[in-house]
């Protein structure tokens, strides 16, 4: 019997068939393949361009606080806390950025120390809040936080952790001309000196230049602790024209463990005038070390204080009024002859 014989043309029909076959998945292969390829490319660019706009961020990758923000937290700028490295840079740019954008306010939170190891200068028109238990540890000899107008700081314990200070903790210079239409003030800050040294001035006030002043700013609820001066008014003679600091309002503040907790020092008018400066409900406490209370030039002051354990002071003229003292007045728990008068017109009130 013949066997069936498969025709030429069939064979070759079909051959091509599965050849074309062939061909077209391997080129289906080869497309599936570039896919893959393509799109793993595209997710190592995206990865490549996410981490490039971090490291280029100011606030590395956290989003910037748009102007409707209501405050700033210097976190975002790299402010971490109780991690021993300086904090300074990172608070300073929050500082810059809330002024810049207008938003205004920088936030330090929780129960953390913050490490200064340079100043930070409170721009124009900032507020600096502190948590209540926040610090502010200052690891060096400068002045750690320098005022300028319209500027404010509220809460928090500023602290100075270094035998060799020789400084101003706040800092306040008649350059900036605080007026009565400024919003500056310092708020529930404490300001200790915890190296045992008895150095520095935890809160300075200084005017020395033409039309330098510092006037109707408010200080309250300030505890100072172990510096040599408390709080110091300064208004030196300037080369021409007048400077002052007159009319500022210290209220509720404890002065703990100072050698001379308040000092005014300038004249009773122009050129350098301390004058108008009003201090309530003060405590003043004494140390064996501190050589007096207060110490006042100028005209028209006013102070009304509680001051403790005058026995342990070896000066027991712990008031002095200077020759450049006139017209001021004081309220306190003592007697006449706890004061030096050398000026004229100054005035003492007293219960004994």
């Amino acid at each position: 019997m013949m066997k069936n014989k498969t025709p030429i043309g069939v064979f070759l029909l079909s051959h091509l068939r599965i050849r074309f076959a062939i061909i077209k998945r391997n080129k289906w292969k080869g497309k599936k393949k570039m896919r893959k390829n393509k799109i793993l490319g595209m997710s190592l660019a995206l990865i490549f361009i996410i981490f490039v706009t971090i490291k280029l961020s100011p606030v590395w990758g956290n989003e910037l606080p748009s102007s409707e923000s209501e405050y700033i937290n210097a976190k975002d700028f790299g402010a971490i806390g109780n991690d021993y490295i300086d904090d300074k840079n990172a608070i300073q740019a929050a500082i810059d950025y809330a002024q810049t954008s207008g938003i205004g306010k920088v936030k330090l939170t929780g129960n953390k120390e913050y490490l200064l190891n340079s100043g930070i200068i409170l721009k124009k028109g900032v507020e600096l809040e502190l948590g209540n238990n926040t610090k502010l540890m200052v690891n060096g000899n400068f002045k750690a936080i320098q005022l300028e107008n319209d500027s404010s700081i509220k809460n928090g314990i500023i602290m100075v952790i270094v035998t060799t200070y020789n400084s101003d903790v706040i800092y306040l210079d008649g350059k900036y001309k605080f007026t009565s239409w400024d919003r500056a003030k310092i708020d529930n800050v404490s300001i200790i000196n915890a190296s045992n040294t008895y150095t520095g001035t935890a809160l300075s006030l200084y005017a020395k230049g033409d039309n330098h002043y510092i006037s109707y700013v408010n200080f309250s609820n300030l505890n100072i602790n172990g510096f040599y001066t408390g709080i110091r008014l300064k208004a030196e003679k300037p080369a021409s024209g007048n400077s002052w600091i007159n009319a500022n309002r210290f209220t509720n503040i404890t002065i703990d463990a100072c050698i001379s907790p308040i000092e005014l020092s300038g004249s009773k008018t122009v050129p350098n005038e301390t004058s108008g400066n009003q201090f309530t409900n003060l405590q003043i406490q004494l140390e064996k070390n501190s050589i007096s209370a207060l110490k006042v030039s100028g005209q028209d002051n006013t102070f009304q204080t509680m001051i403790w354990d005058v026995q342990n002071v070896t000066n027991k003229q712990i008031v002095h009024f200077t020759s450049d003292a006139v017209g001021n007045k004081l309220s306190f728990n003592l007697n006449e002859t706890y004061i030096k008068d050398e000026g004229a017109y100054n005035y003492f009130s007293s219960v004994y």
